[in-house]
Parts: C-alpha cells; sequence; structure tokens
C-alpha cells in the first residue's frame, strides 16, 4: 500500500477484513421466517402466543382494578347503612399518650 500510512493501511485492512465477514455470514443474517411466508415457523406461534397473553393479561389487570373498585363501593354503602363493621379504636387519638396538648 504504497502512499499510506501504517495506521491508515492497517484502518484499511480492518475494514475489508470486517467487509468480508459481514459478506460471509448475510445468509445468516436474513430476515425472519414470517417475512419469507412461512406463517407456520414456530417463531410465527410464539408471536401469536405473545399477542393472546398480552391482551389476557390487559383484560386481567383492568378486571381486577374493577373488582377493587366494586368491593370498595360495596363496603362504603355497607358502613352508610348498617354503621362501620369495623370495632371502634379502644381509646381516641386524642386520649393517646403520644399526643400532647399544647
Amino acid at each position: 500500500m504504497k502512499g499510506l500510512s501504517a495506521r491508515a493501511a492497517a484502518a484499511t485492512i480492518a475494514a475489508l477484513a470486517a467487509l468480508a465477514a459481514g459478506a460471509a455470514i448475510a445468509p445468516a443474517a436474513a430476515a425472519c421466517p414470517v417475512c419469507y411466508g412461512q406463517a407456520q415457523a414456530p417463531i410465527f406461534d410464539g408471536a401469536r402466543w405473545s399477542a393472546i397473553f398480552l391482551g389476557g393479561l390487559a383484560y386481567a389487570l383492568m378486571g381486577g382494578a374493577a373488582a377493587v373498585v366494586i368491593a370498595l363501593r360495596r363496603r362504603v354503602r355497607a358502613n352508610l347503612e348498617h354503621g362501620p363493621t369495623v370495632p371502634p379504636l379502644p381509646f381516641r387519638p386524642a386520649d393517646s399518650p403520644r399526643v400532647k396538648e399544647s
């Protein structure tokens, strides 16, 4: 490599080696089977099941949140109609020895 410094020659050789390695593994780095129309490939089944799972997870979380809201609503209504179902505290907070009056 006439006219190039040692550093430039080394960089050129490294670039050519990387290009050759990339060309050698290009078939292995091709797109997934779904892109080539093989819809029965295992990767397609995995993608389908992951979409089903994530959709079900979203509905389960929304259903859980709705169940909590409904349970709290029922508890509040029962407390308003029949009084609190939880026994009262054994002392009033003002009677607590930790509370100091100023």
